[in-house]
């Protein structure tokens, strides 16, 4: 194989030395947030890390979009006082409690912390 293929496959590799680790600042940007890929997934078999640094990394798209689009996750998220609180008491209310959907996570959840929506709800 060409030296080019083997600069490809380590720059997909996710090693920081190719195109698309993404940079320095995006990184930063996880790490703060609670996804930290170097810890969790830097020692394992090649595809399994990217795999799974691929799964956190939707992760962080999904909390993203749940941010600017579901008013519900935002007021929760705005009292509480990180991310990281927030996902401790999702993984505890889940292990005792059946919800049939996220909706009626978030409801029990506000109802919990006494708060309301703009509208009323």
């Amino acid at each position: 194989r060409s030296p080019d293929y083997w600069g490809q496959r380590q720059s997909l590799r996710g090693n920081g030395e190719g195109p698309l680790e993404g940079g320095k600042r995006e990184q930063n940007t996880l790490k703060t947030k609670g996804y930290h890929l170097e810890h969790n997934y830097g020692h394992g078999q090649q595809h399994l890390a990217a795999l799974l640094a691929t799964f956190n990394i939707l992760a962080f798209l999904m909390h993203t979009v749940l941010e600017l689009v579901d008013g519900k996750y935002r007021l929760i998220r705005s009292k509480l006082p990180t991310r990281q609180t927030f996902f401790d008491d999702v993984r505890a209310l889940t292990r005792y409690l059946y919800f049939a959907s996220w909706e009626g996570m978030l409801d029990f959840m506000m109802r919990g912390l006494e708060l309301e929506l703009a509208d009323g709800r």
